[in-house]
């Protein structure tokens, strides 16, 4: 399994992995998002996808976060090429604890969300 290391960046802290989203309603109060993984040719398909994914929610933890939100491909409704992978595989979110809430934006774009 890869680690922190593998995915390059020296300070977490440095990266945009995930940021608060502009709260409408109460419930989204403290509701983060995870929007697109960015991974260098050559590293994808290694599990980089996961190690970024627990990286952008300890972001989120430490700022306060109550929760954090994706809308990941489902890739068991449709194949998709490491490029459209950009907003990471459901069973990525799936493995690390998130939920499928809401009605899907699509077949293969369900909303996942991890309570914090």
């Amino acid at each position: 399994m890869p680690t922190v290391e593998d995915a390059t960046p020296e300070r977490w802290d440095d990266l945009l992995l995930s940021y608060p989203v502009a709260a409408v309603t109460a419930d989204e109060n403290g509701l983060w998002a995870v929007t697109c993984f960015v991974v260098r040719v050559g590293k994808r398909r290694q599990g980089l996808a996961e190690v970024l994914l627990g990286g952008a929610v300890d972001i989120a933890r430490r700022h306060g976060a109550r929760a954090v939100e994706a809308h990941p491909l489902d890739t068991t409704v449709r194949t998709a090429s490491a490029v459209e992978l950009f907003h990471g595989p459901l069973s990525v979110f799936l493995r690390l604890g998130s939920t499928e809430v809401g009605t899907r934006t699509s077949k293969a774009r369900p909303v996942v969300r991890l309570a914090l």
